[in-house]
């Protein structure tokens, strides 16, 4: 038999269209909607205003696109996650567990024992990604109740499983 057909691989890839509005959504319009209040509503020129709007912008922007997953692919025994802007790879045995991030509801941490963890945008697929890990690598999980309540909706799955 050849190795091929002995190939596992899932992958779970969050559509690009809701990538891109999510980004727009939670990384940009954040900045733009405070610099709007702040010129329509307050009326006031804060000091150093237009430096602080693009430290905002900045810091979402470094989250949204360089942190967050929307891609994770395993084969293998290997991890291969995409952001928008960054990619890596790391073994599944060095996964120690998969838990909700303390900051945005709709990101699932999975943490490594090495290195940065792993941020994955927590859609349609995440739970059935995690039973694919688990048969390479049993994990402790722990989803957010946004995971859990993405799992339930009449949408279409992020994961596909292989082999």
């Amino acid at each position: 038999m050849s190795s091929k057909c002995e190939t596992r691989r899932s992958s779970y890839r969050v559509p690009r269209v809701q990538v891109a509005i999510l980004v727009g959504l939670f990384a940009f319009a954040p900045a733009a909607a405070g610099e709007l209040f702040v010129d329509v509503v307050i009326r006031r020129d804060i000091p150093y205003g237009a430096l602080l709007w693009l430290a905002i912008a900045a810091w979402n922007a470094y989250w949204f696109l360089l942190r967050f997953a929307h891609v994770v692919d395993i084969e293998d025994g290997r991890l291969s996650w995409r952001a928008p802007l960054r990619s890596g790879t790391l073994e599944a045995a060095d996964l120690r567990r998969v838990r909700p991030s303390w900051i945005f509801s709709n990101i699932q941490v999975m943490e490594t024992a090495a290195g940065s963890p792993v941020l994955v945008w927590a859609v349609k697929g995440f739970s059935e990604l995690i039973g694919a890990v688990s048969t390479q690598r049993p994990l402790p999980c722990q989803l957010s109740p946004q995971a859990r309540l993405a799992a339930r909706m009449p949408v279409r799955s992020s994961f596909r499983g292989w082999g």
